[in-house]
C-alpha cells in the first residue's frame, strides 16, 4: 500500500492554525470596540457602520466556530443514522457568515477608497476581512456551506 503525504490544504494543523489566528483577530475586534465605544460614537456614520459591521461579523464568526465544535463533537450514531435538527439549523450559520463577509469586504473597499481611518487601522480592518474570508474558505473546503445531503 503506497503512502503519499497529505497536501497542506487537507491537513488539520493548517486549518487549525488559520482558525486560531482568525479567532484572535475577532476577539481583538470585540475588545477594541468595547474599549473605544465612546470614540466610535463620535465618528461619521459610514465609519460607525464599518466598525459595527466588523463587530457583528466577529461575534457571528466566533459563535459559528463554537457551533462547529459542538456539532463535530455530536454523538457519532446521531450523525450517521439521521440528520438531527441541530445540524440542519447549524448549516444556516456559515451561509449567514458568507453574507456578512461579503458585506465587510465591500466596506473594506470603501474604507480604503474614502480613507476612513489611519493607515494602520485600515490594514487591521483588512486583516479582519481576510480572517472572515479564511473562515468562509474553511467551511467551503470541508463542505459545511449549505446542505449536501438528500
Amino acid at each position: 500500500m503506497p503512502l503519499e503525504p497529505t497536501p497542506l490544504i487537507n491537513q488539520s494543523k493548517f486549518w487549525l492554525t488559520l482558525l486560531g489566528i482568525s479567532a484572535v483577530l475577532f476577539i481583538t475586534v470585540l475588545m477594541g470596540a468595547m474599549y473605544r465605544r465612546h470614540e466610535i460614537k463620535a465618528k461619521p456614520r459610514a465609519q460607525k457602520w464599518a466598525v459595527w459591521l466588523s463587530v457583528v461579523m466577529s461575534v457571528w464568526s466566533l459563535v459559528t466556530l463554537e457551533a462547529t465544535i459542538l456539532v463535530m463533537n455530536m454523538d457519532l450514531i446521531d450523525r450517521l443514522s439521521y440528520i438531527p435538527l441541530s445540524l440542519r439549523l447549524y448549516l444556516f450559520m456559515p451561509l449567514i457568515l458568507v453574507g456578512l463577509t461579503a458585506s465587510i469586504f465591500m466596506m473594506t473597499i470603501l474604507a480604503w477608497k474614502n480613507k476612513y481611518w489611519t493607515l494602520p487601522r485600515r490594514v487591521y480592518y483588512t486583516f479582519v476581512t481576510l480572517a472572515a474570508v479564511t473562515l468562509c474558505l474553511f467551511f467551503y473546503h470541508w463542505n459545511l456551506l449549505g446542505w449536501h445531503f438528500g
